[in-house]
């Protein structure tokens, strides 16, 4: 993994925003949900066009309690199965 996040940051005709969003979908299993912003920042879309979503069923999600999340293979379906999810730089 190392190797391969060396050359994401290596290659300068790569836009800032697409080599840290791979970098954020490297490592699939180190989160086990998301909330719906940082589904948002994965995804590309604004935090509110993204509790529309939710709302209409379009982003399938959990509600425990009054939190809402978004599973990492939710996002991998979204964003097709070859891809995998982590957190925003910083998600803590």
């Amino acid at each position: 993994m190392e190797r391969d996040v060396h050359m994401l940051r290596s290659r300068p005709h790569l836009p800032a925003r697409v080599v840290r969003v791979r970098l954020m979908l490297e490592d699939a299993m180190k989160r086990r949900t998301y909330t719906v912003t940082e589904a948002a920042e994965i995804l590309g879309i604004s935090r509110s066009s993204a509790y529309e979503c939710v709302r209409r069923g379009e982003i399938p999600s959990l509600a425990l309690g009054r939190r809402i999340v978004i599973t990492p293979a939710t996002l991998r379906a979204l964003l097709g199965d070859d891809v995998a999810v982590d957190a925003p730089d910083d998600a803590a």
